[in-house]
């Protein structure tokens, strides 16, 4: 009985590892691998992006109190969505002026930006769940899929960060990061949507948001592309 006890732990301490290490290794890698690792300031506007995404969640919350009206029904809204996206558009508030403080190497800073960001926001919306439920005695797929959301969210993240960067240095590609942006604060909505209406399970809507993950930061891509070649 000992032994069955010592096993248990055993696979539910390596569960909760794993999923963390799917959780927040990513950073640490792309942190590392990138030159980001090869300037001191790099640190410090990762740091600075998590604490204004802190300060940005605490101003979205008391907005969402105070405008966002709450249901019981378990349904899609579209007014109610609509008007998470608009108190979403935060976020983007809170990116510009990561990048109207914080100083560092040019093209490095989306990079910084959105890594701490996206660091920021696994912490506050991930660790504590990994914490308590990742080590429970039943095995769930829910955690890995929180890893792997975790990265997307990542990738996501950059991604606008660079939109942010790109739309703060010219307009004379307003219309397309307009776009970019717009697309970003309809992004979970229509995920929500996706998956409250058509009852989709939780494997197909993590494929969906991949996909738009993808498309996004190729979209993204694209227009930094463009913007290089006309500097």
């Amino acid at each position: 009985q000992k032994q069955d006890l010592l096993r248990w732990c055993n696979m539910t301490f390596y569960h909760f590892l794993n999923c963390a290490l799917l959780t927040f290794s990513p950073f640490f890698v792309i942190y590392q691998s990138t030159e980001l690792s090869l300037y001191s300031a790099s640190l410090y506007m990762c740091l600075y992006s998590g604490l204004v995404y802190i300060s940005t969640q605490l101003l979205k919350l008391i907005l969402f109190a105070t405008f966002v009206p709450t249901s019981d029904v378990a349904t899609f809204d579209i007014i109610q969505e609509l008007m998470k996206s608009f108190v979403g558009m935060t976020d983007c508030l809170g990116i510009y002026l990561v990048f109207k403080i914080v100083s560092g190497p040019n093209q490095l800073r989306p990079l910084a930006v959105g890594l701490g960001w996206a660091l920021a926001e696994s912490l506050v919306l991930r660790l504590a769940p990994l914490w308590i439920g990742a080590g429970g005695a039943e095995f769930t797929w829910n955690y890995i899929q929180m890893g792997i959301e975790s990265n997307l969210n990542m990738l996501l993240y950059i991604s606008f960060s660079y939109v942010i960067w790109l739309w703060q240095r010219s307009k004379s590609d307003s219309q397309n990061l307009t776009g970019l942006i717009a697309a970003f604060a309809l992004l979970h909505p229509f995920l929500s949507l996706v998956k409250t209406g058509l009852n989709i399970d939780s494997w197909t809507i993590l494929t969906l948001q991949l996909v738009l993950t993808v498309v996004y930061g190729a979209s993204t891509r694209v227009v930094f592309q463009a913007q290089n070649k006309r500097d």
